[in-house]
């Protein structure tokens, strides 16, 4: 009797299905075999592996060096540059705590 007794059908368009060969050829599997490897060795990997404090720290920064723009904007009085350097500076403000408070 079949140690594995339940069947499969994937439907695949051209390009998948090129790659499948390309694939199981490389790696002298059959198809069978790679997508069996491919599921029992599929891990989920989270989308972002920066950690929060990391995050900060890049905000901070920039928020250092908008900062830094804004008050050379100001003495060469460019007001509507100001209001839009003021906007991003708060948000990422407000980034900081919303991440900071979530922690």
């Amino acid at each position: 009797m079949r140690n594995r007794n339940i069947k499969l059908n994937v439907f695949l368009n051209e390009r998948e299905h090129d790659l499948l060969i390309e694939k199981t050829n490389k790696v002298r599997l059959t198809q069978s075999e790679f997508i069996r490897k491919l599921i029992k060795d599929y891990t989920y990997e989270t989308k972002s592996k920066i950690d929060i404090d990391t995050i900060n720290n890049i905000v901070k920064s920039s928020i250092k060096d908008l900062n830094e723009v804004n008050n050379y904007m100001h003495r060469l009085r460019y007001e509507k540059i100001i209001v839009v350097l003021d906007k991003i500076i708060n948000n990422l403000n407000k980034l900081i705590d919303d991440k900071s408070n979530a922690k």
